[in-house]
């Protein structure tokens, strides 16, 4: 059940690009914007806690987490 509501401003340019993004997904403006949001929030989440390393660099990070401080 969605119980929040969020409010934005937008010019009518980019209100009119987010209902033709929408139509052309057979969404309403704000199921797209939803769903856009999301998206976005959770890659930037897990910018912030998923990393990749070479085996070289792996080698040399567990190596500082296993070191004494």
């Amino acid at each position: 059940m969605r119980d929040a509501a969020i409010t934005l401003r937008a010019s009518l340019e980019q209100r009119a690009l987010i209902d033709r993004a929408a139509r052309l997904l057979g969404m309403n403006r704000s199921a797209f914007v939803l769903e856009a949001a999301c998206d976005r929030a959770q890659a930037v989440v897990l910018d912030q806690v998923l990393f990749s390393l070479d085996a070289d660099k792996f080698k040399q990070f567990t190596a500082m987490l296993d070191a004494s401080p």
